[in-house]
């Protein structure tokens, strides 16, 4: 977390500022959902305030369901993306380090492994611009982790079976949080390495 709160920084450095292009839009799904939930008291199906009311729980960028709108809810969408962001980028550190554990590598290189794999310019450009949709790309590694582990036969059968339901759930996750261009990517990529 320290290390995420690092790289970061500069978006904490006022932590009350918007930020710059997609920031004002993603906030917009995010608070319209806070609002209907926390002041009107009522499930965010839709928004009055877009083009005269649309789709809001409908709409495929919607984060309502995200474990990580908890963030959003207690802090406002300002603060509580920016936490959101910190949060998916240390899961992604870990579990980019855990699958390189799985994969030999030894603790040095899996940390480094981590480093270059989430603090590249793909991770930073998506919070620089307020892609909260990209988000859930940080969910990847953990998503082959469980693969990893599920498909080892070597392992029992019921350890097998956690890591399935754990990847799942990591899935659905990344589905739940707005990201279904990520959940697309991770289902290509766990199709290709199985077939591989």
């Amino acid at each position: 977390l320290l290390a995420a709160f690092l790289f970061l920084q500069p978006i904490f450095s006022d932590v009350g500022n918007w930020g710059l292009y997609d920031w004002d839009q993603h906030m917009f799904y995010h608070e319209s959902g806070r609002v209907s939930f926390l002041t009107f008291h009522q499930f965010p199906l839709w928004t009055p305030y877009h083009c005269g009311g649309n789709v809001l729980l409908a709409n495929p960028q919607s984060p309502f369901f995200s474990p990580f709108f908890v963030f959003v809810l207690a802090l406002g969408s300002v603060v509580g993306l920016k936490v959101e962001a910190m949060v998916f980028l240390a899961i992604g550190l870990l579990g980019t380090f855990m699958v390189a554990r799985k994969l030999g590598c030894s603790g040095i290189a899996s940390a480094l492994a981590s480093v270059i794999f989430m603090f590249s310019s793909w991770f930073a450009a998506r919070v620089a611009v307020g892609h909260t949709t990209f988000f859930p790309f940080a969910l990847l590694p953990a998503v082959f982790l469980a693969y990893l582990h599920s498909s080892d036969s070597a392992s029992a059968f019921a350890s097998r079976v956690r890591w399935a339901v754990f990847g799942s759930l990591a899935l659905a996750v990344m589905f739940l949080s707005g990201g279904i261009y990520p959940f697309y990517a991770a289902v290509m990529l766990l199709s290709v390495y199985s077939l591989l």
